[in-house]
């Protein structure tokens, strides 16, 4: 696990992703970015950075709790969640949970951009790297639409 969130790390994660790709008929990938995080940390220091990284790791882990899902820290302020055969639209809800959550209950006023990938057993799309790209490129689209969206 990191040892600042508490999330698994990525190495982890990359583990995990990878076995389901091998194993499950699909599944969904979320990467998580907070807003405009260095004004955080060049206004109150990082010491309030990090607190703010750890309340958004601990809204990700309250809103995937009970689902067959891995919050990791992907590094940075970067944050992601593998949702192992979760459909594309439950995904998108989970994001959308995770994004007003972050908005309406953290100390600051800080936002994230969600970026969501899918793949299934009949779309080919059974790569990590892929998932990765199809979600970093999303939420880069979320971040230049204004912040705190959910880009799929």
């Amino acid at each position: 696990t990191d040892y600042l969130t508490k999330l698994y790390n990525r190495k982890y994660l990359d583990e995990q992703v990878t076995e389901s790709l091998e194993k499950d008929q699909f599944g969904s990938f979320i990467l998580i970015d907070i807003d405009e995080f260095k004004q955080i940390n060049d206004k109150y220091g990082h010491q309030k950075g990090d607190e703010v990284i750890i309340q958004v790791a601990n809204i990700i882990k309250e809103q995937v709790k009970g689902k067959n899902a891995i919050a990791a820290r992907w590094g940075g302020e970067e944050m992601a969640v593998y949702l192992r055969e979760m459909r594309f639209n439950e995904a998108i809800q989970i994001a959308e949970q995770i994004r007003w959550n972050v908005e309406k209950n953290c100390d600051f006023h800080v936002t994230v951009s969600c970026g969501v990938s899918y793949w299934s057993s009949e779309t080919g799309n059974r790569s990590l790297s892929k998932l990765f790209q199809i979600a970093d490129k999303a939420m880069y689209k979320a971040k230049k639409q204004g912040r705190n969206k959910v880009v799929y």
